[in-house]
């Protein structure tokens, strides 16, 4: 936390939500623990990760997935806004920066990040993410968060 009295009281609000012997456990692991920041760890940051295809990023998050503040239905959201930027913007959809809402700055960013990315591995990415949307939606799929979070990273790793 960098000393940060509010990002300390985030992370002990955080915390408080186990029980006694599940915060002694998380306590005892971050205090030797000095290469992640759990601030850090967000759902943009897991799908940025994802979408590099990151996987010594990934794997530390995962590390870390039962406490940090990853939400799987806004990573499926996230992921899939993303998945279509760069089927628009890398695969000639011939829309404007006007008409994505995006800066030529955005534009020309996921062009250069995103560049190595198939075509083929957009389209099922996308087919899959919505699938799994559409199953979370109807209230299909009852797993827990963590499971879930491994799931969609293993899927999407896969095409």
């Amino acid at each position: 936390t960098g000393g940060d009295i509010y990002r300390i009281e985030n992370e002990l609000d955080k915390i408080k939500l186990y029980s006694n012997d599940k915060q002694r456990e998380i306590l005892n692991e971050l205090k030797y623990d000095e290469s992640t920041d759990l601030y850090k760890i967000s759902t943009f940051a897991l799908s940025e990760a994802i979408l590099k295809r990151n996987t010594l990023v990934i794997s530390d998050y995962l590390q870390h997935i039962n406490v940090a503040d990853i939400d799987p239905f806004s990573l499926v959201g996230l992921l899939v806004s993303n998945y279509k930027k760069i089927l628009f913007i890398n695969f000639n959809s011939g829309l404007t920066a006007e008409q994505l809402k995006m800066t030529p700055k955005q534009i020309n960013a996921i062009k250069y990040y995103y560049k190595n990315i198939s075509e083929s591995t957009v389209v099922n990415s996308l087919k899959f993410l919505t699938g799994l949307d559409r199953q979370i939606k109807l209230g299909n799929l009852d797993m827990p968060k963590k499971e879930l979070i491994e799931f969609i990273i293993c899927s999407l790793l896969n095409f």
